[in-house]
């Protein structure tokens, strides 16, 4: 018999396929904190795929990580002092490392 517990077999190959791309279980989206983190991420992952097939340019990382930097603050002071370290030095900066993901 089946067990219900874990991913199916389209989640995994969707997850395998999108690993960015922001998923959650049904049930957990009934928890308010959850959801809004999920949407969140939702909104993130949309703005990166438009930098990512509209403007490659270290002018446009910027501009992204200038857009999102209360959000980043919010969540984490060393990963946004991480990523302005990156954006701050275009130099060592390829964009085009930034095309796989986030």
């Amino acid at each position: 018999m089946p067990v219900g517990t874990g991913s199916g077999i389209f989640a995994k190959a969707f997850q395998d396929r999108l690993p960015l791309l922001p998923v959650e279980d049904e049930g957990r989206l009934h928890d308010p904190a959850l959801r809004e983190n999920f949407i969140e991420r939702i909104f993130v992952y949309k703005r990166w795929q438009e930098f990512r097939s509209l403007d490659k340019t270290v002018a446009g990382l910027v501009m992204f990580h200038t857009r999102q930097k209360l959000l980043i603050t919010a969540h984490s002071l060393k990963h946004y002092s991480a990523l302005g370290k990156l954006v701050a030095d275009p130099k060592n900066t390829s964009v085009k490392n930034c095309s796989s993901g986030i």
